[in-house]
């Protein structure tokens, strides 16, 4: 069954090893640091432990996914002893903290080989197709009477510890978050496997608004200026792991009580990535996409005039689109520019005068070798 409340709270368990992956090549930069503190040794034979990681383990391969895992445990090890052999001392959490870094990822492994089986890499296409069949029978989901299901827990379990995870309660990963431009206390959130979800209180109770959704990933909201009912939601989990499944941008013009489905045949099962709504003219929309099904799937920008009716794509070049913004209006010429940012080989930064319609490419103000993760 699919919940908003299970997707919310039920995801911590995916959760978990989606943020360790991310945060492998931090931590573990980290911990070459504390190694250079605690031994002295030659530089020039000291191999720090985030020069062994890959920039990214080959998850598109449960084989090759293994052999990674394997090989880097093994290399953490060797260096564990390492240090022991010149005499330093590491106490137990310590040593399983540095020689145990990449063990998190066997649940990655765990969580594509079910879904893989008995291939060596997801069809994450046959998910698409699934979901439709699934919502054809949306009888058996959501009978219109008799028994339905009701998520009894478990509720703010406590952590097995506190690196990774963090002090109780954990709720998972957030990916957006959108106010009310009138009434303070109304906010949205939106998680990347929980739905959207509304406060009308500041934030002490929360009510899900998207159960019934074909997918649940959330990576970006917008509100409309001047008409806080009418929300536009980015579907699809650009920030983490979880990319294939966007149904492109869905609108609400109530409040989050019903939903429609804009752009996602266009789009491409991309993931949209962010959302800007024109201050003057709430009617123009921009919409960035990247990330598709498979990995490394560039998006474009999208515009609607219409309110999300239509779109036509605007870019000229496609890039793994992820931030938008808008500056401040020009209080002599009425200007407002906006900006898009992708990586890629090369990065991209763009920039338009004319809301959206036509774009410029900009250099940005780094070498090259730091453009591929604008």
């Amino acid at each position: 069954m699919k919940s908003g409340r299970a997707g919310s709270e039920g995801q911590l368990g995916y959760n978990r090893f989606a943020m360790r992956y991310f945060w492998l090549a931090g931590l573990l930069a980290c911990l070459s640091l504390s190694f250079a503190q605690e031994v002295k040794t030659e530089p020039q034979k000291q191999e720090t432990v985030a020069e062994s990681v890959a920039s990214e383990p080959p998850y598109y391969s449960l084989k090759q996914l293994k052999q990674w895992i394997e090989h880097e445990k093994k290399r953490a090890k060797e260096r564990v002893e390492a240090l022991e052999k010149q005499g330093v001392v590491l106490d137990p959490k310590q040593r399983h903290k540095w020689e145990e870094g990449p063990e998190y990822l066997e649940a990655l492994w765990d969580y594509l080989y079910v879904r893989a089986y008995p291939n060596d890499s997801v069809d994450w296409l046959a998910y698409l197709r699934a979901a439709e069949q699934r919502d054809l029978m949306a009888g058996a989901f959501f009978p219109a009477s008799g028994p339905t299901w009701e998520f009894i827990g478990p509720r703010n379990t406590a952590p097995p510890y506190r690196t990774f995870f963090g002090t109780a309660a954990v709720s998972g990963r957030v990916n957006a978050v959108a106010y009310d431009p009138v009434n303070e206390n109304v906010y949205y959130i939106g998680a990347p496997q929980g739905g959207v979800w509304k406060t009308t209180d500041g934030g002490a109770t929360w009510q899900p608004l998207t159960d019934h959704w074909q997918f649940l990933q959330v990576a970006c909201i917008a509100i409309h200026p001047t008409n806080p009912n009418i929300l536009y939601v980015g579907t699809g989990d650009f920030q983490g792991w979880m990319r294939p499944f966007s149904q492109g941008v869905m609108r609400s013009t109530d409040g989050g009580q019903t939903w429609q489905s804009l752009g996602a045949t266009q789009f491409g099962n991309r993931c949209v990535s962010d959302i800007l709504i024109d201050p003057e003219n709430p009617n123009i929309i921009t919409v960035c996409t990247g990330w598709g099904p498979y990995r490394g799937v560039a998006g474009n920008l999208w515009r609607s005039t219409d309110g999300g009716n239509t779109w036509t794509q605007v870019s000229s070049v496609s890039a793994i689109w992820s931030d938008l913004a808008i500056s401040a209006r020009n209080p002599t010429t009425g200007v407002r520019y906006y900006y898009a940012v992708g990586h890629g080989n090369p990065g991209r930064l763009l920039r338009s005068s004319d809301r959206g319609q036509t774009w410029t490419t900009l250099a940005p103000p780094f070498s090259a070798q730091y453009q591929s993760s604008l």
